[in-house]
């Protein structure tokens, strides 16, 4: 594992428990240990300081932002498998995702931000900046207590390359944090009529030029709300990209999309409706409450589906399906679908083409 990559699944455990400026902060001291170790030293310093996603959670713990039995709970997400999927795409891609084309189109750009509907521009002098050697590191930070944002009700995000990372903190919050030249590539934000919304700032979204892909490009947008805020609603939408949300309550509907990223939900709530899809990867939810009637639809077409529900099955009404792979419940092999009709308290319907199926009920 090189030192790009130990800091790129750092900042994705951190994601999960630590407030984004003291995950930028940590992000920064292990960034400047790697710089001041050196090239040479690089591989030494990744096995001195371990698996990345076991350091996260052990600075979480004595942070004080979450308990050792919180991390412990929790498993984190599977590598990518970006070779077969590719590979897969070859064969797929018209039929599955014609409207994907934009998105492979390009992956060059370069970020700026827009406060529209309040300061405008405040990307300078607000955010963090790293150079070493040819690649650029850069962050911004808005909060609801150092005065640059507004408190909002609704979350609204659609964008065509970056990931998106929301889940509950100590107070309303927006980063937005780049690696490499992204070629051009905008977004804008605003919050107006209480909904937070962020898109892309030029018509056509993310194009990819394949004479750029030399380093790492990523984005992330890290959204975090105060502790027991209920939202309305939340949108997140990304064509090129993960979603990842975590403890976040919704009083109506929760919408997670994207197509060439997992999409995973860890103790989110949702009382009415919440659907998470992916063409290209996993959709993973995690679930220890649940509301009555919630309806839950969970798809995927390259993907797996695991879901993990804080209720009895037998309380559940559920439809899984999928056409390659195996649906599974509580461990029991259910070959390729399984359904369970009538009025029960929760709706659960799960699909999978090329993938897995596999939901566990914890409550007898």
């Amino acid at each position: 594992m090189d030192k790009l990559t130990y800091l790129a699944e750092l900042a994705e455990g951190l994601a999960r428990w630590v407030p984004e400026r003291e995950r930028q902060d940590i992000l920064r001291y292990y960034a400047e240990y790697f710089e001041e170790a050196g090239p040479e030293r690089e591989a030494e310093v990744v096995a001195e300081l371990g698996d990345p996603w076991a350091l996260s959670s052990r600075l979480a713990v004595e942070g004080g932002y979450v308990t050792q039995e919180q991390t412990e709970s929790w498993t984190p997400p599977k590598k990518k498998k970006w070779p077969w999927v590719l590979a897969i795409c070859a064969v797929v891609v018209v039929a599955l995702i014609g409207s994907l084309v934009t998105a492979l189109v390009g992956l060059g750009r370069y970020l700026t931000r827009d406060n529209v509907a309040q300061t405008p521009y405040l990307a300078q002098g607000t955010g963090t900046m790293i150079v070493e050697e040819d690649k650029e590191y850069s962050g911004n930070f808005w909060s609801n207590a150092d005065g640059d944002l507004d408190a909002f009700e609704s979350i609204d995000v659609d964008i065509s390359f970056g990931d998106i990372f929301v889940y509950e903190g100590d107070d309303y919050s927006l980063s937005i944090w780049q690696e490499g030249d992204l070629g051009g590539y905008e977004l804008k934000w605003e919050i107006k009529g209480g909904v937070l919304k962020i898109w892309d700032a030029k018509s056509g979204g993310f194009h990819m030029d394949f004479g750029s892909l030399t380093g790492k490009h990523s984005l992330d947008v890290t959204i975090t709300v105060p502790n027991g805020m209920v939202m309305e609603k939340v949108n997140a939408k990304t064509e090129l990209g993960d979603v990842f949300l975590s403890d976040v309550y919704v009083a109506e509907k929760l919408e997670a999309k994207t197509a060439l990223g997992d999409v995973e939900c860890y103790d989110v709530h949702a009382p009415e409706k919440l659907t998470l899809k992916s063409n290209l990867g996993d959709v993973i939810l995690c679930m220890e409450e649940l509301y009555s009637g919630v309806d839950i639809d969970l798809e995927t077409d390259l993907g797996q589906v695991e879901a993990t529900l804080g209720c009895s099955e037998l309380d559940c009404e559920y439809e899984l399906e999928c056409s390659l792979g195996t649906v599974t419940v509580n461990g029991r092999n259910q070959g390729d679908k399984a359904e369970r009709k009538g009025s029960y308290s929760y709706k659960l319907d799960a699909e999978s083409d090329l993938g897995d199926v596999n939901v566990y009920f914890t409550e007898d």
